[in-house]
């Protein structure tokens, strides 16, 4: 029997677990993961009554795809998807061989079998992100208002505990999802040197244009 990542073992005392299944939402192209408590009645990422323990999960009664956590602004934890990132014949992206190496910590592979989902200890400032790479694959990162599916799969070689990062999330923020640069201040308006008369003319119609 394969031994429980430490990571997962770590996970199993935080009452943010759900189940879910995959479905095809109408006039979509594929199927979705959609969260459920063990009861069958739908559970959200962002209500915590509809929160369960992993026992509770792991012993549903009724048939699921899988379990997964729900990452909250209570918990420490953020987790850094990596969708696309693994090629039909096992291999690594280089782009994600770099983002795994660079945070160390706690890696598995997710249902699809085509990518990997990064857990760390650390906060985001501020929304999640996500984006779309020019040349295929996704990369998301959340750690609050969001599920994630935990497959227990971990990477070969990889850490077996959910390390803290706080330095390498900060670094990876401002290296994949920059922030815009403000907006170039307005060049300050010419004050007028119209007397109080000329610029009630003016405003009523009556001065000559050629006074501006």
């Amino acid at each position: 029997m394969t031994p429980t990542p430490d990571a997962i073992v770590e996970l199993t005392a935080l009452k943010q677990w759900v189940c879910w299944r995959y479905e095809t939402k109408p006039g979509a192209d594929k199927p979705t993961k959609v969260p459920y408590q063990p009861s069958g009645m739908r559970a959200s990422s962002t209500d915590p009554n509809t929160w369960s323990t992993y026992e509770e999960v792991k012993h549903a009664p009724i048939r699921f795809d899988g379990v997964g956590l729900v990452v909250s602004e209570g918990d420490p934890f953020c987790g850094i998807d990596l969708d696309g990132c693994i090629t039909e014949d096992q291999k690594l992206w280089g782009w994600a061989e770099l983002i795994v190496r660079g945070f160390a910590s706690y890696t598995e592979v997710t249902p699809s079998g085509l990518g990997l989902r990064i857990w760390i200890r650390g906060k985001l400032p501020g929304r999640g992100r996500s984006k779309k790479l020019p040349a295929g694959g996704a990369i998301e990162v959340y750690d609050r208002g969001r599920f994630f599916t935990i497959t227990g799969r971990p990477v070969p070689g990889m850490r077996t505990e959910i390390a803290p990062r706080q330095e390498a999330l900060d670094e990876f923020l401002a290296g994949q999802f920059p922030e815009a640069p403000p907006p170039a201040p307005r060049p300050p308006s010419r004050p007028l040197s119209l007397s109080d008369q000329e610029l009630l003319d003016k405003a009523l119609g009556m001065a000559d244009t050629t006074a501006w």
